[in-house]
């Protein structure tokens, strides 16, 4: 039996690094998709909304997505790679990272900054201190020292 290449692989298994630039975009838009599933929203109008069709949506979500009673559900959580870029000690980095929390947690800490830069209120960013995030590679990227 002939051993099969990555590019057989459904996209869904594929490392950010071995997705084309065309498949990085169609992730992002799934990602956000099943943002919007985990909100409530339909797999098919959630991806609808992010110009792509279900179809797409379901292969880069892979088994973080399954139907029950015919409908699409999806996980709370997932391991799908896809990068990232924030702050790290001043600095803005950009990293692969592989878990739906760090993700979520990348995006309360950009948010922070955002408030914090619009309200010169430095403070609210005293909960990010000393918190990190690991990227694929097992790197650690701490929001504030």
């Amino acid at each position: 039996m002939q051993e099969q290449g990555i590019s057989h692989l459904s996209p869904a298994l594929k490392t950010w690094r071995d997705l084309s630039e065309e498949d990085r975009d169609l992730r992002i838009r799934a990602l956000l998709t099943i943002s919007a599933m985990r909100k409530g929203a339909s797999l098919t109008k959630a991806a609808k909304e992010q110009g792509i069709t279900s179809k797409q949506a379901a292969a880069h979500l892979g088994k973080y997505v399954h139907k029950k009673k015919g409908r699409w559900i999806a996980t709370h959580t997932d391991k799908i790679e896809r990068g990232r870029w924030f702050y790290s000690d001043g600095e803005r980095i950009s990293v692969i990272i592989n878990d739906s929390r760090d993700a979520s947690l990348i995006s309360k800490y950009l948010n922070a900054v955002r408030w914090a830069l619009k309200s010169g209120d430095e403070s609210i960013l005293q909960s990010f201190k000393g918190v990190k995030v690991t990227d694929v590679d097992g790197g650690m990227h701490c929001f504030r020292n």
